[in-house]
Parts: structure tokens; sequence; C-alpha cells
């Protein structure tokens, strides 16, 4: 639905220019507008400011803020939907402009780029971050011992780990023209928020328990011990939340580059537990 979207606004926006100013209102309010122009190294250096009756008679306001651009390649398939560029041709490549700074720029028209253009703004590192926008990065599946379906206990450990299915290495790979640029994402860290205002991060996906063995012949560097029941709180439980932490790296193809793209998290998963008083075995079901 998201992608669906996106084209029909493109659509929609594609008889107007990529970015344009907006004059000032005649009733003296003030109105924002972009300017924008290529750069050469990957991105399009865009100046955002606001226009009112008080700005010089050029129209242009007194002062501009920096606002940076990095864009991408309009899908191939998308592309077919917007047709061809202005007067009909077909030399060149719609390219969607995502920009960050001072004021709401976002989101930015398409913009027809001459076959010339699109090959020089093809930078390998924006090509990258196509790649990695194309990560399929998993939710952590949550796994505790005792078993979330039991009562934890307050002053004992409870293991944690993610299911080890989740924990490898995933890639993605984008194109635009002749240069492609790989990501690849290793797990490393989990983030665990405990729900009861206690945080833990654990290196690596912590280790299963297993019921099999006694706690004493069995060890884990990922376990928490309880400092209070969750009686108190709504539903009489805390709300576990597990977010795995990826390091990203990239490779190019078609052109130099490669690198580090430092760490992206997956989207979070959580779980709901009782936390009460007593005793308790460190089991799983």
């Amino acid at each position: 639905m998201k992608r669906v979207m996106q084209i029909v606004v493109v659509i929609a926006m594609t008889a107007m220019l990529a970015v344009r100013a907006t004059p000032a209102r005649a009733d003296g309010m003030t109105e924002r507008y972009v300017s924008a122009g290529p750069g050469g190294d990957g991105t399009i250096v865009v100046g955002a400011g606001y226009s009112s009756t008080s700005t010089p008679t050029n129209g242009q306001p007194a002062s501009v803020s920096p606002v940076h651009c990095t864009y991408v390649t309009v899908d191939p398939t998308d592309a077919s939907l917007l047709g061809p560029g202005p007067g009909g041709s077909t030399d060149g490549t719609w390219i969607i402009p995502y920009c960050t700074g001072e004021g709401d720029v976002n989101p930015m028209l398409p913009y027809w780029a001459p076959s010339s253009i699109a090959r020089a703004s093809a930078s390998p590192a924006t090509v990258a971050r196509q790649a990695v926008a194309r990560l399929p990065l998993p939710e952590g599946m949550i796994r505790m011992s005792p078993d979330a379906s039991q009562p934890q206990m307050v002053n004992e450990r409870t293991w944690l780990w993610i299911d080890p299915t989740t924990w490898q290495s995933l890639s993605a790979t984008a194109s635009a023209g002749a240069v492609s640029a790989t990501a690849k994402a290793t797990p490393v860290q989990v983030m665990w928020n405990l729900g009861d205002g206690d945080r833990l991060t654990c290196n690596g996906p912590g280790a299963p328990y297993d019921p099999s063995k006694n706690e004493g012949e069995q060890s884990t560097s990922c376990t928490y011990v309880w400092p209070r029941s969750s009686a108190t709180e709504q539903g009489g439980m805390f709300t576990i939340t597990a977010t795995i932490v990826w390091r990203v790296t990239w490779t190019a193809v078609g052109a130099p580059g490669g690198g580090s793209l430092g760490s992206v998290n997956s989207p979070p998963s959580q779980v709901s537990v009782q936390v009460t008083e007593g005793d308790a075995f460190n089991t799983s079901q």
C-alpha cells in the first residue's frame, strides 16, 4: 500500500518541477520555498528558506538555511508508470530526492535527469544506501527461560536469547546504470528493554537454555534478575522489547567504493511476562 501511494503521488506530480520557489503571500504571511541544483558528489545542494512581503523585490529571502539531499533513481517498474521525460525523452531516468535539514522539505517531487546527469549522479555511496533500504531485516524472535508463558520470579535469573534462525547475515543489492552496490548486514548485539525501567545490551544473540542440563553446567552472558514483581503494572505484566543491532558494510561494482555504513536496527519484537514473588526453578517449556 505504501508503494502504491508513493506511485500515485509521483504520477500526480510529474507535470510539476521537481523543486520550485513559492512566492510571498499578498497578506504578509510567510511561506516556505525550496530551490535546488545538482551537486557533483551524488547529492543535490538545496537551499531552503521563507519568503514574505518584507523580502527584497527580487522575491528571494534575505537568508537561506542549507538543506542537503541524496537522491535515488526510481525503480524501473515505477518509472514505466511515470512515462517518458519532458518532450517525450527516453534518454534519461526519473530521480527522487530525499532531503534533511531545517524546515519541512519532504516529500520532494521527482525530476527527469538526462542520461549524462544520471550517470554522474549515481554515486556508489548513494546506490549503497538504496541497497541498505532493501535489506530484509527481521524481528528477533524472543526466547526465554523460564518461558514467557510461565511466571518469572523476583530475584531469580531469567535467560534471554534470540532464536538462532534469526541470527544470520543478510545482503541486498541495488543498481543505477553501470554502478551496483551490495550492502551486507551482520547482527552484532541485542538491546533489551525489560519493561520495568531497566535496559540490557547483550553482545551476540544469547545462549539457549538447555532444560536437560543443570544451570551450573551451562552459561550465558545474557540474563536478567528481576528486582520487583509486575503486580502493580497494567495487566500485571511487564512488556519485554528486543531490538537487534546490525553492522552494515558495502561493496561496489562498476565504480570505486565500499566500507562501513555504521549500524541499523531491526524492527523491535515484544513479549509480555508476569513477574511474581516466590521461589522458582529455571526451567523451559
